[in-house]
């Protein structure tokens, strides 16, 4: 679907808005996802439109509001832990948690549907996506590890409220380019990158109004402890009590630390200037572009040079009383993989 800009200075959000008659909430959301396009680029909500701006949305006719993800019964991922109300995944690198546009396949989401088809109205029924499948929470494409995902729409209310207020804990590995010695914490807010709408940045000393224009300031802070340290590169224990999209490699890229094998972030902090997202083999499944649907090659969850951060913790407790009776327990830890500890071991 496309339309023609016939006025400038319009924003976006407001244009689709008035040419769907859905509400900007809506948009936003397709927006956010990747789904819409202007003269064949992604936009954040308010951009604004010039004269003659070509406007597109990805989305087929009928799946505009929703849809569910395609079931896949080729995929197979590891099942760490599954009973009644949950089920916990090791996600691997490279695969992307759910689909972000119509009919795209190899996602975890994809998976679910085909094993648990229940985790598509859990998500749908409690608050959510049905394209989610149940999955309470999202991991950026390269990284792999802990993931959750809920069988009952009650499971899922709850567990998504207690990731988005903060009340779980969750903690990565990550491996750094650059020698630290002492543990840590970062507090620094972050805002989408007008320079390239699909990265973030942490807010500077010199930011002003001007420079900020209306992007959403995120409050974002980031726990640290240092395991090991060799002249080069460092294996940090990671624990954001924020959920921001790529917080974890903004803030390490922002004190001069990127993640081994983040080439987005990494190359800002090697040249000074901004990223681009097309040197970003895993983009975020918050602001992916949409032609990232299949998975490479050289994108193999074995690869491990191109992405060293791992999710290897997530805690919930979600008091019965809040989750209708439910009294739901989350606790899983994973150990580092072998290949990750040889690798840290040649690192380090």
């Amino acid at each position: 679907m496309n339309w023609v800009v016939k006025s400038s200075s319009v924003r976006l959000d407001r244009f689709l808005s008035d040419q769907t008659g859905k509400g900007r909430r809506v948009v936003s959301r397709w927006i956010q996802d990747g789904f819409v396009l202007v003269d064949g680029r992604p936009r954040p909500a308010g951009f604004r439109l010039t004269k003659g701006n070509l406007v597109s949305i990805s989305l087929e006719d009928d799946a505009m509001d929703d849809w569910a993800p395609a079931p896949q019964d080729d995929l197979d991922l590891p099942i760490l832990a599954i009973d009644d109300q949950v089920i916990v995944l090791d996600k691997p690198s490279a695969m992307p948690a759910h689909p972000v546009r119509y009919g795209q396949r190899n996602t975890v989401a994809n998976f679910l549907a085909g094993r648990f088809p229940e985790c598509i109205e859990a998500s749908a029924q409690g608050g959510g996506k049905a394209r989610e499948a149940g999955l309470c929470h999202r991991l950026d494409n390269g990284t792999s590890g802990v993931l959750v995902a809920a069988r009952t729409a009650a499971v899922y209310g709850a567990l998504r409220n207690a990731f988005a207020t903060g009340h779980v804990h969750k903690e990565y590995i990550a491996l750094v380019e650059g020698h630290l010695d002492t543990s840590g914490t970062i507090d620094s807010p972050l805002v989408q990158d007008s320079a390239q709408p699909r990265t973030m940045r942490v807010i500077e000393a010199l930011d002003d109004e001007r420079s900020l224009g209306r992007s959403r300031i995120l409050t974002a802070h980031t726990e640290y402890t240092v395991l090991s340290s060799s002249k080069t590169r460092s294996l940090l224990l990671v624990h954001p009590t924020t959920g921001r999209p790529h917080q974890i490699r903004v803030h390490l890229a922002s004190i001069g630390l990127p993640i081994v094998g983040d080439r987005l972030y990494g190359q800002r902090r090697r040249s000074g200037t901004s990223p681009s997202p097309n040197d970003d083999p895993f983009p975020s499944l918050d602001i992916i572009d949409p032609s990232h649907a299949s998975l490479p090659q050289s994108a193999r969850p074995d690869d491990l040079e191109r992405f060293f951060l791992r999710a290897v913790t997530v805690k919930a407790n979600v008091p019965a009383t809040s989750a209708g009776n439910l009294g739901l327990i989350v606790d899983v830890h994973l150990d580092v993989p072998a290949p990750w500890k040889k690798r840290i071991d040649d690192e380090i």
